[in-house]
């Protein structure tokens, strides 16, 4: 079994078992508003062969026609770490009402997706994209360490 130890926990994973945590921040709620800004961050394994353009072709695709209302604005290809990768920037309505998100996919080293997810209620887009601009530029990436089996 490998060990999974974080600053909150640690325990024993069953071999084979896949990490799939979620990293997730919000901002401050506001009694005023429904619903917050937040980021999370995912990984994805891609299906065999597929590149990192189908796989985000997919799940636009997917979010089309899961998300009420979705609106794609913008899809730009970024460098991150010097990896080529792709911002996705769309909208759709929440239960909270209408929101603005976009989706960051990067290419990790042991072939898995790194996704980063930031969402705003559309009246806070407009002073939320420059700090979601700015999370974008700040994301680095670096090289998994694997963990023994």
């Amino acid at each position: 079994m490998s060990r999974h130890e974080d600053k909150f926990v640690g325990f024993d994973v069953p071999r084979l078992w896949e990490d799939r945590s979620i990293i997730a921040f919000a901002a401050p709620s506001d009694s005023k508003r429904d619903g917050s800004a937040n980021l999370v961050v995912t990984r994805d394994t891609p299906a065999p062969g597929e590149t990192l353009d189908a796989y985000v072709d997919r799940q636009l695709f997917e979010l089309s026609g899961s998300r009420d209302g979705f609106e794609q604005r913008d899809k730009q290809s970024v460098e991150i770490s010097g990896k080529t990768g792709w911002v996705v920037h769309f909208a759709s309505h929440g239960t909270s009402g209408p929101l603005e998100q976009r989706i960051v996919f990067a290419p990790l080293s042991d072939g898995q997706i790194l996704c980063i997810t930031m969402t705003a209620p559309r009246t806070d887009a407009p002073q939320l994209n420059p700090l979601f601009d700015h999370i974008v530029r700040s994301i680095t990436l670096e090289p998994i360490k694997s963990s023994p089996s």
